[in-house]
């Protein structure tokens, strides 16, 4: 059978945010059950909150004042109250912002907790095993050279369930520390921490020790200029994997884990000087895609998985100047996963975030029997837990049997028919 290219697309929409946004994060922030955004904006001192109304549309952006440069951002509940609250990194002030959130929209004014010079991006997880919530920073400076393409550690801030955070001392490796990414990639029931290295080419893995503290860094080969790290199971095995941006190679490595902490890589290409990276399933056939910024292009390159953890299907979307960030999400409740884009701007002078509405047809069954007929377009069709009969029809489609005894009919078009976990009959004609 001949390569099946499975098409996705967007509908975009530009809204203007701070200066040169950098990292988005979306959660319910009012309570309305609809999910928001918050926005850092490098080119200033606040960050932009977002009201969505469950359509795709958001409200006019309020500002919200932090420190100086915010370079990134996480929402978490800090404080075990239920709602959700925002730790911001700020570049030039050398600390973490956190704001505690009442669940209305409204937050307290930031408490600040220092970090070491030029913080950049953070992740949060629990690197003490006491159940509660940690940071892990970055720190683009290291031990006070002023930043070129990174630093040289990470700094970590044990929380006390509270809102509150004590700075442990920094980890320091001359390697250009430039992103993170957290997850247990020994399964040792320990929070590890994988840093791409932007001087050295390479990813360092710091094994946790269950309090706080970590070993000695064990380095992974990457592309040239690794500028961003997110993780995933791309092979659907149950172990963490990782996926870097390698900025000058303008590809991404797929790093397909084993469990043990050791890694095997493939590389597949994106666009012009890849940067941010989400994970989510936009397709609809229950596998991890991946969305990546290209700063250079203007573009979200999306590459559909295909459950093996290889990406060779790839859709580049067009977005603003400089994309840098990338969040998901299902913005208008269609049960499809949207993006929102944070265009930097090549010149750092943007002002806008791309909302990506995700309009690729997609049907989905129940848990009943159904029969799951496609249209003349090109549909993503998704049995469940019944014995399902999926019709693709006219049109590229992607048929996925899931649970049960399925039967899946391709009909004309280059189709994708995958089983799934029962006995499945399969027509391609």
């Amino acid at each position: 059978m001949e390569d099946l290219i499975v098409s996705v697309a967007f509908d975009r929409t530009d809204l203007e945010v701070g200066d040169a946004p950098r990292v988005i994060v979306t959660n319910d922030f009012d309570g309305d059950e609809n999910l928001d955004l918050v926005v850092a904006n490098f080119g200033g001192s606040e960050v932009s909150f977002l009201s969505g109304d469950g359509t795709g549309n958001f409200s006019n952006p309020i500002d919200i004042s932090v420190g100086q440069n915010p370079v990134s951002l996480v929402t978490e509940d800090f404080d075990d109250d239920g709602e959700s609250d925002l730790a911001v990194v700020n570049f030039a002030d050398n600390n973490v912002s956190v704001l505690l959130g009442d669940g209305s929209g409204n937050f307290d004014d930031p408490v600040n907790f220092p970090v070491s010079n030029f913080p950049g991006p953070l992740k949060v997880s629990d690197f003490n095993g006491d159940s509660l919530l940690d940071l892990a920073v970055v720190n683009f400076g290291g031990e006070g050279e002023f930043p070129d393409l990174g630093g040289d550690g990470v700094s970590i801030l044990l929380g006390d369930g509270e809102g509150s955070f004590e700075p442990l001392p920094e980890i320091f490796f001359e390697d250009g520390a430039f992103d993170l990414t957290v997850g247990d990639f020994d399964e040792d029931g320990n929070e590890d921490i994988a840093v791409v290295n932007s001087f050295s080419d390479d990813i360092s893995l710091l094994f946790g020790n269950g309090d706080g503290t970590f070993g000695e860094p064990t380095n992974l080969a990457a592309g040239d200029r690794p500028d961003g790290i997110n993780s995933g199971d791309f092979n659907q095995d149950g172990n963490i994997d990782l996926v870097v941006a390698n900025a000058d190679d303008e590809d991404v490595s797929i790093f397909l884990g084993d469990g043990t902490g050791d890694f095997t890589r493939t590389d597949f290409p994106v666009g012009s000087l890849p940067v941010g990276i989400g994970v989510g399933d936009f397709d609809g056939d229950n596998i991890e895609d991946l969305a990546v910024a290209n700063f250079l292009s203007d573009s979200a390159s999306i590459l559909l998985g295909d459950g093996s953890g290889n990406f060779d299907n790839r859709n580049d979307v067009g977005v603003g100047s400089g994309a840098i960030g990338v969040t998901t999400g299902d913005f208008n409740e269609d049960d499809r996963l949207d993006l929102v884009i944070a265009n930097f701007g090549q010149d750092s002078s943007g002002n806008e975030i791309s909302v990506l509405l995700n309009t690729g047809p997609l049907i989905k069954g129940s848990r009943d029997n159904d029969t799951l007929p496609g249209t003349a377009e090109n549909d993503s069709i998704i049995g469940a837990r019944g014995n399902d009969s999926l019709y693709g029809r006219d049109g590229d489609d992607v048929l996925v049997g899931r649970q049960g005894f399925d039967r899946l009919f391709g009909g004309s078009g280059d189709d994708t028919l995958r089983g799934g976990q029962g006995r499945v009959r399969v027509s391609v004609a």
